[in-house]
């Protein structure tokens, strides 16, 4: 899981060393890291903790169980996060990307 520093309203994780001890899906108070929405799984991992049906909440079901096991850790990303969740946040980023201040665009650099 990416660990991110944002605003205090997505959910948040805390950790001892890279291994997630504590995953609260958008708790009222925002002291920690949160989900910055890319993660990496391990096909044992998808054979252990995921079920079948349409039905399955990650967050509330694979993610603490992982927690649980000590087995879900984590990549501190320091540099430029943004979330997409809103038409605003949308147009921030398209607006950045049409004036080339586009942080996440390195291949034009």
């Amino acid at each position: 899981m990416t660990a991110v520093r944002p605003s205090g309203r997505f959910g948040e994780m805390e950790m001892k060393s890279n291994i997630i001890s504590e995953f609260d899906e958008k708790p009222n108070v925002s002291a920690g890291s949160i989900n910055g929405g890319f993660m990496v799984f391990n096909k044992e991992v998808i054979d252990r903790y995921f079920r079948e049906g349409d039905d399955l909440i990650l967050e509330s079901e694979v993610l603490p169980k992982m927690v649980k096991d000590k087995q879900l850790g984590a990549y501190k990303h320091g540099g430029f996060w943004q979330c997409i969740d809103t038409s605003r946040e949308y147009d921030i980023l398209n607006e950045m990307w049409k004036n080339n201040k586009a942080a996440w665009n390195i291949w034009d650099k």
